[in-house]
């Protein structure tokens, strides 16, 4: 055979052999498919036949005994559900329920050939998996102590201009909402603050004080938190404060920014113990020239 044949032989044998390998893995590919597929379709055959029976999972699995049969059928739903936990990575309520109850009941089965406990464990853990990666809503009701320094600016009677710090501290009560998983999670909360304020303390340049100024601020946060353990989370919160002094002018004078919208951010660790959570934050609002500190509890529903 001539160079040529050689040459052609070994193209022909390189693209032969793509041939059967992408023949192979579509095969398997085909058939894993096909077998999920038809695992699939059998919860709705499994379904029916239970409901016609006995009208519900429920109204069966309180029966003492089970024949052998629904035993087989109770193993293939649990097959199935298994499934479609791995191919859709979610499982209804109402189907989570019914596994549990099913591997509950299974202690009592009686299955030679099908190797209940490896399904039962299987699932269980397929369960818990879902259990963390799905998002859940859930709403609450908070109580902050907030405190801050916020920043005026006054003119006394000679016209001189300076800068004021009021500080300002009293509780934050509201409410708000949190979506999140055992991973992570997005908030969105707001509180009504009633403060108290002492004005001028640390002036120097203009004498002016005043004592009891009662705020009050609407604060607006965006928690994104990290959860490295279920019950603990760290994070930070883009904020928005809505702020309302009730300064005093000296004589002659004037007192500005008593109004204002600010915005800042804060970071916050938090620790639940179970409805109930306790978080602190440490942050800077930008227009305040200054720090922001919290502590708060909340309750969640």
């Amino acid at each position: 055979m001539g160079y040529g044949g050689t040459v052609t032989l070994m193209v022909l044998g390189k693209y032969y052999g793509k041939f059967l390998l992408t023949l192979f893995v579509s095969g398997n590919l085909i058939f894993g498919y096909s077998e999920a597929s038809e695992l699939l379709k059998s919860i709705k055959i499994i379904d029916d036949e239970i409901k016609g029976k006995f009208s519900s999972y429920e109204k069966l699995l309180e029966q003492d005994t089970l024949p052998v049969k629904i035993q087989i059928l109770l193993y293939k739903k649990i097959k199935s559900l298994i499934v479609q936990v791995k191919e859709k990575s979610y499982i209804g309520e109402n189907d989570k329920k019914i596994a549990k109850l099913i591997i509950d009941k299974a202690e009592d089965f009686e299955l030679e050939d099908y190797d209940f406990d490896e399904v039962s464990e299987e699932m269980l853990l397929s369960l818990n998996e879902i259990e963390k990666i799905q998002f859940k809503l859930n709403y609450f009701a908070s109580v902050h102590f907030i405190t801050w320094n916020y920043l005026l600016s006054m003119v006394d009677s000679q016209g001189r201009q300076a800068g004021l710090y009021s500080k300002e501290k009293g509780p934050c009560i509201g409410g708000g909402l949190n979506y999140s998983n055992h991973y992570w999670g997005v908030s969105l909360s707001g509180c009504y603050a009633y403060m108290a304020a002492t004005v001028g303390e640390d002036s120097t340049s203009i004498k002016y004080s005043q004592d009891n100024v009662s705020v009050d601020a609407v604060v607006f946060k965006f928690p994104i938190f990290w959860k490295p353990q279920d019950d603990i989370s760290i994070g930070v919160a883009p904020l928005i404060i809505y702020h309302r002094g009730d300064y005093t002018a000296p004589v002659g004078g004037q007192i500005m920014d008593e109004n204002d919208i600010s915005v800042g951010y804060v970071v916050r660790g938090t620790w639940r113990l179970s409805n109930v959570e306790l978080d602190v934050g440490l942050g800077d609002v930008k227009e305040y020239k200054s720090g922001l500190w919290e502590l708060g509890l909340s309750y969640s529903f």
